[in-house]
């Protein structure tokens, strides 16, 4: 990759939607050669995908938690049986596999509490799981995928 490389996927992660005509006029290229670029990204697979963030209108009427999960044991299959089980969830939006007290720690979006306990209910009964710590988001303050690469 190359400087103008970083430079494309720096705008891209802030607004996937411009096009290669008003890339140009950030990035010293023609709308081809960028056009060539962004075919590239996409087929060795540097952008793994391009996704509609939705309205905070939309988002805020529902509940947000970050959930610490402390597991009981660290079977390889017993934690690949739980990672398949929080892959397959709608409500996860976020799993990580950290260090510290806990072992992974999620972001769980629900339509309301009623549908969160019974996420909760569901992970408690996981065999693997010890027990899980939630923290209910009072306020969205700020939200990202975007990767600051250097240019």
């Amino acid at each position: 990759m190359d400087q103008l490389d970083v430079q494309l996927l720096n705008l891209l992660q802030k607004d996937s939607r411009r096009t290669a005509e008003q890339l140009a006029q950030a990035v010293p290229l023609s709308s081809s050669a960028i056009t060539r670029r962004l075919k590239r990204f996409r087929e060795d697979g540097i952008i793994s995908a391009e996704v509609a963030i939705l309205s905070p209108k939309l988002r805020d009427s529902r509940v947000t938690a970050i959930v610490n999960v402390q597991l009981d044991r660290h079977l390889p299959s017993d934690l690949d049986h739980l990672k398949r089980v929080l892959l397959a969830s709608a409500q996860v939006q976020v799993c990580f596999e950290i260090t510290g007290s806990s072992d992974l720690l999620l972001i769980v979006s629900a339509r309301d509490l009623a549908e969160f306990n019974e996420f909760g209910d569901g992970l408690a009964r996981e065999p693997i799981v010890r027990r899980y710590e939630t923290s209910f988001v009072k306020k969205h303050i700020k939200a990202s995928h975007a990767v600051q690469l250097e240019e």
